[in-house]
C-alpha cells in the first residue's frame, strides 16, 4: 500500500502542520511567559491554573481539579499542599459526600488570587497590545473555532464529556 498523495492534498498536509506547529510555538511561548510573570509572586503555573479555578466559595474536589487541568492527582494534592502551606486554602468537608473533601480559598488565598490575577492580567494587556482591536477579534474567533473543532475531533476519538 503506498502512501503517496497528490499536490493538494500535500498543500494542506503542509498548512495543517504549519498551523500546529504556530500553536505548538505560541504554547510554549506563553508557557514560558507565564512562568517569568509568576516568578515574583513565587508561583507555577500549575498553582496558578489551580487558584484561577476557585471562582466562588463552595470550591472543588480534588478530582475535579485534576481533571479541569489534566493533571494526576498526585500532582494536583502537591499544588494544593503547596498552596495550603502558604495558607491560601483549606481542606474542608464536603457537604455532599462526607467521604470527600473539598479545596477552598482562604480569605488570604482570595486576595493573593486577586492580586495575582490582576498583575497577569496586565502581563496578558503587555503582549496584545500589539494587536489591532480588530486583529484581537480575529484571533478570538479563530481561537473559539479551532477550540470547537478540537471538541468534535477529541469527541470522535473518545466520546467522554470534556470541561474544555
Amino acid at each position: 500500500m503506498s502512501c503517496e498523495v497528490d499536490e493538494t492534498e500535500y498543500t494542506s498536509l503542509v498548512a495543517s502542520q504549519m498551523l500546529y506547529r504556530w500553536i505548538q510555538k505560541a504554547y510554549v511561548l506563553f508557557d514560558d511567559y507565564d512562568r517569568r510573570s509568576l516568578e515574583r509572586f513565587q508561583l507555577n503555573t500549575s498553582q496558578y491554573r489551580t487558584l484561577l479555578l476557585f471562582e466562588n466559595e463552595e470550591g472543588k474536589r480534588l478530582t475535579t481539579i485534576s481533571d479541569r487541568l489534566l493533571l494526576s492527582k498526585s500532582t494536583i494534592t502537591r499544588v494544593i499542599d503547596e498552596l495550603e502551606n502558604r495558607g491560601w486554602v483549606e481542606r474542608v468537608p464536603d457537604p455532599e459526600d462526607r467521604r470527600a473533601q473539598r479545596v477552598v480559598l482562604t480569605a488570604e488565598g482570595r486576595r493573593k488570587r486577586l492580586e495575582i490575577c490582576r498583575a497577569h492580567q496586565q502581563a496578558l494587556e503587555d503582549v496584545f497590545q500589539r494587536f489591532s482591536d480588530r486583529q484581537q477579534e480575529d484571533l478570538d474567533r479563530l481561537m473559539q473555532n479551532l477550540c470547537q473543532s478540537l471538541r468534535l475531533s477529541i469527541s470522535s476519538i473518545d466520546p467522554i464529556e470534556s470541561d474544555f
